[in-house]
């Protein structure tokens, strides 16, 4: 956020030969990608709390030069991806009662620990 402000509040020189639309665009734009990125951020750190298998080992890859659509776009993959996870979850802690006992966190750890074959079993259950 500190940086967003300071390049904000960034000025161009009087004899600049570049032009103010130009740049305003562009400072417009960079920060509406990282108020994105923000966001993507804060929706990984949400899923990842919450012990989503699959984005254990994630990484995303995006670039200043992409189009706004693409960060908003898995901006709102990533909503998604935490209605559905979280939909999953209460479908499976009531079908199975057992998961109640422990925390996300904990079956994660358990279903790392297991060899191969049982862990796919346990990602079958869950």
């Amino acid at each position: 956020i500190d940086l967003r402000n300071c390049f904000l509040m960034a000025e161009l020189p009087e004899d600049s030969e570049i032009d103010k639309d130009v740049i305003d665009e562009s400072k417009k734009r960079f920060v509406d990608q990282l108020a994105s990125v923000l966001e993507i951020k804060s929706i990984l750190e949400q899923l990842l709390q919450t012990g989503h298998f699959n984005l254990m080992k994630l990484e995303i890859s995006l670039s200043t030069a992409d189009p706004f659509d693409a960060f908003s776009g898995r901006v709102e993959t990533l909503k998604q991806d935490v209605e559905l996870w979280k939909n999953q979850i209460d479908e499976n802690r009531s079908q199975h009662y057992f998961l109640n006992l422990f925390t996300i966190t904990q079956i994660n750890n358990l279903a790392l620990s297991l060899s191969d074959q049982n862990r796919n079993k346990l990602h079958a259950i869950l």
